[in-house]
């Protein structure tokens, strides 16, 4: 059986103080032995993305584009990267830049990164700055264009139906995309339509014989997800945060003369 030894008051105090210091010089000790928690970014700190890319396959390159704001008010002189890629600002809020040449494929993943004060653990702000995640998207579908392609010649009397097939697939489900015809020259708008369903056709009426046409197809954007991936925020977004990445598909096509 042990013996108690009585501790009188004032050496009770001077254990209690010690061993208060001894935690204080083992905390840095013991923040080296696992991770820190970042403290949350305080909303009047917080800031409001809206953009992401889009993809023009006939250059091809990819567009990046971020619209940064801070409780409602334009958002100027960040210093904002996507990829490693440094955005250059311009008046409004509005961030720009650009990957060329680009090639989408499933799984990339387009992370926002924004130069912020780092936080301390104990809330403050510590005069060092950090790149910290703002958002990121990641590819998980890829809309593929097939025909009319660039260039091609069609024979308008080759479809005696009246009908030419639009041919593109999608490697997961299907989502819309605008489909856009115009004349070449003199950029009259021939078809321009919602394609929300597999499958469509161009009529040969639209068209006429020995003319050269210009077309675009481009993926529409969805609320909530964009249409080929999702994306996640990161701590410093405001909410109502978003962004996305498209595919714009185009070129030129040709009919050929009236026999």
């Amino acid at each position: 059986m042990c013996k108690r030894i009585p501790i009188k008051g004032g050496r009770m105090k001077k254990i209690v103080f010690s061993i208060g210091l001894l935690l204080l010089f083992m905390i840095p000790a013991l923040k080296g032995m696992g991770e820190i928690i970042t403290p949350a970014v305080p909303d009047a700190d917080k800031i409001k993305i809206i953009g992401g890319t889009i993809f023009f396959d006939n250059r091809p390159y990819l567009n990046i584009n971020a619209h940064l704001t801070r409780l409602g008010t334009p958002l100027l002189g960040a210093k904002i990267r996507m990829n490693g890629v440094e955005l250059r600002g311009s008046s409004g809020g509005f961030y720009a830049g650009a990957i060329s040449p680009y090639k989408p494929n499933l799984g990339d993943e387009f992370v926002f990164y924004i130069e912020m004060p780092a936080r301390l653990p104990s809330g403050g702000v510590s005069p060092r700055r950090e790149m910290v995640v703002l958002a990121s998207y990641r590819i998980d579908n890829l809309f593929i264009w097939i025909s009319p392609t660039h260039g091609q010649v069609i024979d308008l009397a080759a479809y005696p139906l009246g009908e030419i097939p639009v041919r593109y697939k999608f490697t997961g489900t299907h989502v819309p995309f605008q489909l856009r015809i115009t004349d070449q020259v003199t950029h009259a708008e021939i078809i321009s339509r919602i394609i929300d369903s597999e499958g469509y056709t161009i009529p040969t009426a639209a068209l006429r014989p020995g003319k050269t046409y210009v077309f675009t197809a481009t993926t529409v954007y969805v609320p909530g997800c964009g249409p080929l991936g999702r994306f996640k925020l990161g701590k410093p977004a405001a909410p109502g945060s978003e962004v996305r990445f498209d595919t714009s598909h185009g070129g030129g096509f040709s009919t050929a003369p009236a026999k």
